[in-house]
């Protein structure tokens, strides 16, 4: 028999609190250490994080299913400032480790030894902000010392759901000399949407969830204005009282590549 819902919270929620109390420590003794950190001290140190981070996130993602209300914002709050101090300090481990590839000398036994594709434990594919997600995947990757084309491609497919990865065949047919790179320039420009559409969103169609604090709310919205002019916005509220044909037709290159000004005319004409 399972167990039943009661027992099931309590164990999952003495399970996010071990490991959120190890992640703490562990967060701790890195910021600790950082002034005099080592790269490889950095790198150990950075994987040891991301696993633990990752571990709390999918044990906090369960408990939510059986949660009290009594209990969702406390937790909420906590789990959120813990991933917050992790990104803080993988940031800064990230910025020592470097690349220790370049700085560790190999002996030929190791040279002639093909790489093998470790587990990456990373979240799957987010198209919601996929250039966000392919950074972030590439400190994992630079912790964990996973630099080739080859390796790095064959980690991202195990990322990918079955939709998602059918856009990656023609690559994986071709076999070119760098897939991975093909395929965060492919899967980036598929899933990134317009300058309109990041402004209607990020303006018109964003809320704060129930108890989501306002900082994590403008981290998880930021990054649809990130590269947004003062001429972008004027063309977003200008652009919206169209008729929708209009605004369906200017809202995709023509909103990116047009100037105010020559937006409005066209609009005029059609």
């Amino acid at each position: 028999m399972g167990l039943k819902k009661t027992d099931q919270e309590k164990f999952l929620y003495n399970q996010l609190e071990n490991l959120n109390l190890r992640t703490k420590s562990l967060v701790a003794s890195a910021e600790s250490k950082i002034k005099d950190c080592s790269e490889a001290t950095a790198s150990s140190l950075m994987t040891a994080i991301l696993t633990l981070s990752n571990q709390s996130a999918d044990c906090y993602t369960e408990w939510l299913t059986v949660a009290p209300d009594e209990k969702i914002a406390r937790v909420q709050n906590e789990h959120n400032a813990i991933a917050m101090s992790c990104d803080n300090i993988l940031v800064s481990l990230n910025a020592i480790a470097g690349d220790l590839r370049k700085s560790t000398p190999t002996t030929p036994i190791e040279a002639e030894r093909p790489e093998r594709l470790r587990k990456v434990d990373f979240r799957p594919f987010e198209k919601t902000n996929p250039k966000s997600w392919f950074e972030q995947l590439e400190v994992v990757f630079k912790s964990m010392v996973i630099n080739g084309e080859d390796l790095r491609f064959g980690a991202l497919l195990k990322l990918m759901d079955e939709s998602t990865g059918t856009l990656l065949s023609n690559i994986t047919r071709t076999k070119p000399s760098d897939p991975y790179s093909k395929a965060r320039e492919l899967l980036i420009r598929e899933f990134t949407i317009s300058k309109y559409d990041r402004l209607k969103a990020y303006i018109l169609d964003s809320t704060p969830a129930p108890d989501e604090r306002l900082t994590h709310f403008l981290a998880r919205t930021d990054f649809l204005i990130e590269d947004v002019l003062i001429d972008d916005l004027r063309k977003f509220c200008v652009l919206r009282h169209a008729p929708p044909a209009v605004r369906l037709q200017l809202a995709g290159l023509d909103f990116d590549n047009k100037d105010v000004g020559e937006l409005i005319k066209e609009a005029d004409t059609l």
